[in-house]
């Protein structure tokens, strides 16, 4: 809710929607770089970029729905899924 619902919309208000967009996306992806796990430079790199790529529809469902609860039953769903065994 703080990436979508309150860091998107003073970027929105200050500069413009791609702004908007992005740096929400870019900073979600970052947070994820603090999870749990021992990484190297290249994993963090691919986390942050994994994060800002899948921030991008969080910015778009918020900006579709005008509600940061969406964004959370998605990212619930999303969390709920198996992860892969790569």
């Amino acid at each position: 809710m703080v990436f979508w619902g309150v860091i998107m919309g003073l970027f929105e208000k200050r500069y413009c929607i791609l702004a908007a967009v992005i740096v929400p996306s870019f900073l979600f992806g970052l947070l994820h770089v603090f999870s749990n796990g021992i990484f190297s430079p290249l994993e963090k790199a691919q986390l942050v970029l994994a994060g800002t790529v899948a921030g991008i529809p969080f910015s778009l469902i918020e900006y579709y729905y005008d509600s940061s609860w969406n964004n959370t039953l998605v990212h619930a769903f999303l969390n709920a899924l198996p992860s892969s065994a790569a």
